[in-house]
């Protein structure tokens, strides 16, 4: 899958993001390690809700890939799914925060 990331940027600083359908990741700036992958129909609005959760000890950074604005929402999940099976597939296990209730 060839996705073109934005430039990572700290997760409380999130007015550059477009308001349109797209995929992001979410990293420890600690290890730079992704510990969380979504998608959303309005990213910027997502990212602002993740901007005021508990992210553990270490800051986090977002990086994000726009989508096109006819994307239909299953595919958004299925790119979603994608990208957490080839995390798994590589780190043989999920981003840390993926399945957990926050």
């Amino acid at each position: 899958m060839t996705l073109h990331w934005s430039e990572s940027r700290p997760l409380h600083r999130s007015p550059d993001v477009p308001r349109q359908p797209g995929l992001y990741r979410i990293l420890s700036t600690e290890d730079e390690d992704v510990i969380y992958i979504g998608q959303s129909v309005d990213i910027r609005a997502r990212l602002s809700t993740h901007a005021h959760k508990k992210w553990g000890k270490s800051e986090v950074e977002y990086s994000y890939v726009a989508c096109s604005p006819d994307i239909l929402p299953h595919q958004l999940k299925e790119l979603e799914n994608d990208l957490i099976a080839g995390y798994y597939a590589k780190e043989r296990r999920v981003p840390v925060y993926q399945f957990t209730n926050r």
